[in-house]
């Protein structure tokens, strides 16, 4: 195991015990409560969704190897508009899907440091695309 991989493992060790601490703070069962319980377990809830992401990201690294890629995050969503009014919704994933892309595609890398407001391209099998990012959010 090379010095990257020993990194990768101690830092998912790290998160995976880090998301078991919260998921503990989680009740299994919540009965009546106030508004400030409710915004406590909304928020345990997204910081256990965004270790989740980064959990996966890692396993996948450590299972499939490979390199870090330079596309958003997984889990992050877009809408584009493209020159002729159209637009589309996708999502960063893991495997390519219906509405997805995958981390490493010419889009996602497009995507990587633009935001809402931006105009991006990036190459396709049948020459280059614009389109301007309607919205964007990272996990």
């Amino acid at each position: 195991m090379g010095e990257a991989d020993r990194r990768l493992r101690e830092e998912l060790a790290e998160l995976e015990a880090q998301r078991a601490r919260l998921a503990a703070d989680l009740p299994a069962d919540r009965g009546p409560g106030d508004s400030a319980d409710e915004a406590q377990e909304i928020g345990l809830a997204t910081e256990i969704s965004h270790l989740d992401v980064r959990i996966t990201e890692l396993r996948d690294r450590l299972t499939y190897g490979g390199e870090p890629v330079d596309g958003p995050p997984l889990g992050t969503s877009a809408v584009l508009r493209y020159p002729d009014g159209s637009t589309e919704r996708l999502e960063v994933a893991a495997a390519p899907a219906a509405g997805a892309i995958t981390q490493d595609s010419p889009l996602a890398r497009a995507l990587a440091g633009h935001g809402a407001g931006e105009t991006v391209t990036w190459a396709t099998p049948s020459g280059r695309v614009s389109a301007r990012i309607e919205e964007y959010r990272t996990p």
